[in-house]
């Protein structure tokens, strides 16, 4: 069943973590990023853009909880930003790799990899399903 799986992600980046207590903060750190979304309003841009709703940023929260839970390698975010039609935008970047993971509805991630000068590849998983990226290939897992 969809719901029992588990996501994480994993590839070539490191976190500079001293001890676990160190790489449980970073993880709380990104939850805590992504509650603060909660706080924006329409036009929290000045362009426009739409806030995520409660039910994306619950379904993002959810999400990222799930990553060290699955792979306690797992490396967080580098970068996690509102998008303006009311996204949450998760990014993984390094000198040869892109990875963007969307959260635009509570039931679904798109995904965008680029790995060196390779064409972008695009693919969705559901927000439950366990996911473990590598350098060069995604595949999904049952947890």
């Amino acid at each position: 069943m969809v719901a029992d799986l588990t996501l994480s992600i994993r590839f070539p980046l490191h976190i500079s973590c001293a001890d676990e207590v160190s790489r449980s903060t970073v993880w709380q750190e990104a939850i805590t990023r992504v509650e603060g979304f909660q706080e924006l309003r329409d036009d929290w841009d000045g362009n426009g853009a739409e806030p995520p709703s409660a039910e994306i940023v619950s379904a993002a929260i959810e999400w990222l909880n799930r990553m060290p839970q699955l792979d306690e390698r797992a490396v967080p975010p580098t970068q996690i930003v509102p998008g303006s039609l009311g996204e949450v935008l998760f990014i993984w970047q390094s000198e040869s790799q892109f990875i963007e993971a969307e959260i635009e509805n509570p039931d679904d991630v798109e995904w965008m990899i680029k790995v060196g000068d390779a064409e972008p590849e695009f693919c969705s998983t559901p927000v439950g399903r366990a996911v473990v990226l590598t350098t060069s290939e995604l595949s999904a897992v049952n947890g």
